[in-house]
């Protein structure tokens, strides 16, 4: 998980905030002085140093979405990747029911209220800067000190997961990450096929875990069952209106994304040296047939020199946007396979399986291709990388490519 999504959801779903705070300077005369202090209603209940917020810090997208109280944005520093180091609030604060109001008491005695009626749904916006460019010369006289007024969540009841599907090793880290900042007992279960175990739990009068992380597919019968609690109430600024429209049914919303992914040209370093190939290269459909070709060339036994998983639910919608279609579901509702632009989408694929460029295969024996250096190129996810990082696999990945011909991009949905 390259970005860093934080927050748990009420009663049934993961959410997706990426909301902030801001940063003291960084500078060696603080390095054991506490330079952070967090009250609620006037009582401390927080204190940090310069090496625990540096130790909790990652990488943040600067966005507008940022709100810096005591760095300017101007003076963030990025890495490599164009983000910021830092810590979202929300994480160093305590939990919390509701709070309304918020003060910021600089070193030099400057402060800063802000005042809101969901406040608490705000904390996320807030972001505390670790990699400010422009450190002090000396220690400040104090340290930043933020009050919060609200109501603390004071429940010690251990929280229950049920996690499923994939990325099941990184989400774990992550709580065990949020169940450490805010001392509290979080039970984790991997539980297949969640769908079907939430409807036999409810129908057989048995608990339902706290939070429960289920698939896109199943909101519709999860949502018409009775079994999800409506988020009406929370008005995400950080997420895509579109990605957020795909879970408003019955004229309520039901779940916020949590994450997606993109698809993606995944290639095989050692074929494409070996061939002379440079995968960066292949910015439209006719380069991506080249590319296919001299790697068929230079390595005639290979199994083919593309492959992807003609049974995934996706792989027909980047070629139809980039064919010429302009929605995938039209105003009524209804879906159409047979337009000019899907046609010709699937004419073109079908096209490069005849010329023995594409191989047709299931998931994993595409992986399992790839692996072996039997395939030079397989269109595959995002949620491929971690997964290949562990093999140890090298490898690039390239964007869908621009059909040429039409000036548009395959689109990666």
């Amino acid at each position: 998980m390259h970005n860093r999504y934080r927050g748990l959801l009420s009663a049934c779903l993961f959410m997706c905030t990426t909301l902030l705070f801001c940063a003291a300077p960084s500078h060696a005369h603080i390095i054991d002085q506490t330079v952070l202090v967090i009250s609620l209603n006037g009582t401390i209940t927080h204190t940090y140093t310069k090496p625990q917020l540096d130790a909790l810090a990652y990488a943040i997208p600067p966005t507008e979405h940022y709100l810096p109280l005591n760095t300017p944005a101007s003076t963030w520093q990025a890495n490599t990747t164009g983000h910021i180091q830092g810590i979202t609030f929300d994480e160093l604060a305590p939990l919390l029911n509701d709070a309304w109001a918020l003060t910021v008491t600089s070193p030099d005695g400057n402060q800063h209220q802000f005042d809101s009626p969901d406040l608490a749904e705000k904390l996320a916006s807030l972001v505390w800067v670790t990699s400010a460019s422009n450190p002090v010369a000396t220690a400040p006289i104090a340290p930043y000190t933020v009050d919060i007024e609200g109501e603390a969540a004071t429940s010690t009841t251990p929280l229950s997961i049920w996690l499923s599907w994939e990325g099941i090793p990184q989400l774990k880290e992550e709580i065990r990450r949020f169940a450490q900042l805010h001392d509290i007992t979080i039970t984790m279960s991997e539980v297949p096929k969640i769908s079907s175990k939430l409807v036999q739990t409810q129908r057989g009068g048995g608990t339902v875990a706290d939070v429960v992380m289920v698939q896109a597919d199943y909101i519709f019968e999860l949502a018409a069952t009775g079994m999800l609690q409506s988020l009406d109430y929370l008005q995400p600024q950080t997420t895509q209106t579109s990605g957020n429209g795909s879970f408003h049914l019955f004229g309520r919303q039901w779940a916020i994304p949590l994450y997606y992914d993109s698809q993606l040209i995944f290639c095989n370093s050692a074929l494409f040296q070996a061939a002379g190939l440079d995968p960066q290269a292949i910015k439209t459909l006719d380069d991506l047939q080249q590319v296919a070709r001299t790697l068929d060339a230079v390595h005639p036994s290979a199994h083919a020199p593309l492959a992807w998983n003609l049974y995934s639910a996706y792989w027909l919608l980047p070629f139809q946007m980039g064919f010429g279609k302009d929605r995938l579901i039209e105003a009524d509702g209804s879906v159409v396979v047979n337009d000019t632009a899907s046609i010709a989408a699937v004419d073109y694929l079908m096209g490069l399986v005849d010329q023995g460029l594409v191989s047709i295969n299931e998931r994993d024996a595409m992986l399992a291709n790839f692996i072996a250096g039997k395939t030079g190129m397989m269109l595959s996810s995002s949620y491929m990388i971690p997964e290949l990082e562990k093999l140890g696999i090298g490898f690039e990945t390239v964007a869908f490519p621009n059909n040429q011909q039409l000036q548009r991009p395959v689109v990666p949905l």
